[in-house]
């Protein structure tokens, strides 16, 4: 049952393998997640990253729910989940008709918090977990000093380019700069097709636009947290984006188009080049099974919930209270143990993965990772460090 206590949401929450779960504080008396008491519900809403039901985040969540029941017998976590399409638009909907969640995974806590809506995240999370996160990101969960946010999940982008068609082009090298993107367009549009996908459309446009506002130093705010979008450097990405357009070099009318529809174009050879993330490959950044599920030896490398050649949070904390050599020693050990694990999956991958571009990243990776650690190993040994 539900106390009639303020209500309060957490956004952004991480979870933990061994279920640690961050709440709002809408339903509990100060019984905590696992102390004595009636019985709790907790509501806690998050996107859909997943393609369909085989690979739905629901299962991601409903997984970690369960595993917190079981370790809280009387506190019940219900698992909704909203096709990241709609989720923004169907959570405010919820906060407008005052149907709360308890837990909420999105990007827009400011206006909540400004609502008093949030709890501050040091009152909900244990020390251990508040102080082990990684400023960069605990910043942007941050609302006029105070963070209510829990990073949970960043996406990786990058620019992906049809190979047949640069082929045809004659263009011998991916991109480099934005010079030779606005060229290999070019050379790609006279085959008759789209140089590059320029997704300007209501599905992302926002995200779209940064990346290219990071490209030339920009951003939408500076150091200091101000809005900056009409900075120079951002400028001078529009201007560049719009000479692409302008030249016929991407889609008629970017503005009208969404990543989605580009990308089944692009998977259909029709698109040299446009800039994308894991989603399009049909690929949930929360799946289903347990870390390294991938790998064949995947669970036994597993250490500490961590994969292959992660510090534990110990380590870290025995790194920031190093001084001298012995924090250049540890710094080197825990580097290399980090490039051994980094090996050690990119070998697992040639040994599952047929596809040829995933497969040549991992032996680049295999490449850069030895040439690195011969290095440091050099360097540990000069240092007096035992093997």
């Amino acid at each position: 049952m539900r106390s009639n206590m303020k209500r309060g949401l957490v956004a952004a929450v991480t979870l933990s393998a061994a279920a640690a779960l961050a709440l709002g504080g809408c339903g509990s008396s100060k019984t905590g997640s696992g102390g004595g008491g009636g019985a709790i519900t907790l509501k806690l809403v998050a996107a859909d990253y997943g393609t369909g039901p085989q690979n739905s985040s629901q299962k991601y969540w409903q997984g970690i729910a369960d595993a917190f029941h079981k370790q809280n017998p009387n506190i019940t976590v219900t698992v909704q989940t909203i096709n990241w399409n709609d989720f923004d638009s169907q959570v405010k909907t919820m906060v407008q008709n005052k149907q709360y969640p308890d837990v909420l995974e999105g990007d827009y806590f400011p206006d909540y918090a400004q609502a008093g809506l949030l709890y501050p995240a040091k009152d909900v999370t244990s020390p251990a977990t508040f102080s082990n996160l990684l400023p960069v990101f605990a910043k942007l969960d941050t609302y006029n000093g105070t963070q209510y946010g829990m990073p949970f999940t960043t996406s990786a982008r990058t620019l992906f380019y049809n190979k047949k068609l640069f082929q045809q082009a004659g263009i011998t090298a991916p991109p480099q700069t934005w010079a030779d993107i606005q060229t290999d367009a070019a050379k790609i549009k006279r085959l008759g097709k789209m140089g590059f996908g320029l997704p300007l459309g209501p599905e992302e446009a926002q995200a779209e636009s940064l990346l290219w506002f990071l490209g030339d130093g920009g951003g939408y705010q500076d150091a200091g947290g101000n809005w900056v979008i009409n900075s120079a450097p951002n400028a001078t990405a529009l201007q560049f984006m719009a000479g692409l357009v302008k030249a016929g070099d991407t889609e008629p009318n970017p503005g009208t188009k969404n990543r989605t529809d580009l990308w089944k174009q692009f998977a259909q050879g029709q698109i040299g080049m446009m800039q994308a993330w894991l989603q399009e490959w049909n690929l949930s950044p929360t799946g289903s099974q347990p870390p390294m599920a991938w790998m064949p030896d995947g669970a036994a490398a597993v250490r500490n919930g961590l994969m292959p050649g992660m510090a534990t949070p110990a380590e870290l904390e025995q790194l920031r209270q190093a001084t001298g050599l012995d924090e250049d020693r540890l710094f080197l050990r825990l580097m290399i143990q980090h490039h051994l694990g980094g090996i050690h999956m990119s070998q697992a991958v040639l040994g599952t993965s047929k596809e040829k571009e995933v497969t040549e990243a991992a032996q680049l990776a295999i490449n850069n990772q030895q040439r690195e650690l011969t290095d440091m190993q050099a360097l540990e040994k000069s240092l007096g460090a035992k093997p």
